[in-house]
């Protein structure tokens, strides 16, 4: 159970505020059933999440916890996906998201980079189900991490790159 101001990752939607909890139905419908009341840290929208919910919802990282995983990204093995055709690969990467391992989802964003990078470098792009992970993978992230280590999301991929960079041999 999340307590009023605790920050969740709510499935593949992002980053959220547990702004109050055991709530009615706001619908109406069942009274029984009991629901969080989440904002958004990227926009100014409220979400009511049952909290009996089948979609996955976790803690953020602590900053120490994101502060070790930033350090092990050169490290960290997360398979990219092998298989061929377009539906193989977009239900590999949404099952990556849905999963919600940041570490997983980590890995593979920083994988992903690497070979976007060096796609780029002999001309070539990375395929569109690539880049759509890739692109909400970072998002997800860069929310994540700016929450838990305090700073705007637009400084994640800097703090990240400085770390590395202090810390090479992680």
């Amino acid at each position: 159970m999340f307590h009023v101001n605790d920050w969740v990752v709510y499935g593949t939607s992002g980053v959220y505020c547990v702004v109050d909890t055991d709530l009615p139905d706001p619908t109406g419908s069942d009274s029984e059933r009991r629901y969080y009341e989440l904002q958004s840290a990227k926009q100014k929208c409220r979400t009511y999440v049952p909290m009996d919910s089948a979609v996955r919802m976790r803690p953020i990282l602590s900053k120490e916890e994101a502060e070790d995983l930033i350090r092990r990204i050169p490290e960290l093995d997360t398979p990219l996906c092998t298989e061929h055709g377009k539906n193989a690969a977009e239900k590999y990467y949404r099952d990556l998201l849905q999963h919600g391992d940041c570490a997983a989802i980590t890995g593979a964003v920083h994988k992903l980079s690497e070979r976007r990078r060096s796609l780029i470098q002999s001309g070539r792009h990375m395929n569109f189900t690539e880049e759509k992970f890739l692109r909400r993978g970072r998002e997800l992230l860069d929310s994540e991490f700016s929450i838990s280590l305090g700073i705007p999301p637009e400084k994640v991929a800097s703090f990240i790159r400085q770390t590395l960079t202090k810390h090479p041999n992680c």
